[in-house]
């Protein structure tokens, strides 16, 4: 990329003026605030993704550890659950079928 700095700026520009960015936050604590706004971002920019990482450092005898935790994903957005049908009062001890369900939710009066 380098001697096309326009080239660069140029593709950065049209990414933020679509919302394709990924913006990634580390720190040895990710305090509830910024996940907060995180969580915010991510569901208000579809295209974009926002993750918060906690980088935990571990120091032993002549050992140095980091330790990653990814504490705020971005949102995946699933379908909504299918309906299930609304028991009319009395279902139980009445015998009624649930709405929209056989004899268009009229209730069964005992059994044949």
């Amino acid at each position: 990329m380098e001697g096309n700095a326009e080239g660069f700026w140029q593709a950065i520009k049209e990414n933020i003026r679509t919302e394709r960015i990924r913006m990634v936050f580390v720190a040895d604590m990710i305090l509830l605030e910024l996940r907060r706004i995180i969580l915010f971002l991510n569901r208000q920019m579809r295209k974009s993704e926002m993750l918060a990482i906690e980088l935990k450092q571990f120091l032993g005898e002549r050992v140095q550890a980091f330790v990653p935790d990814v504490i705020v994903k971005p949102v995946v957005v699933s379908p909504p659950p299918p309906q299930v049908p609304k028991w009319k009062e009395g279902a139980l001890h009445g015998g009624a079928w649930p709405e929209g369900g056989p004899g268009s939710g009229r209730g069964r009066k005992g059994i044949s």
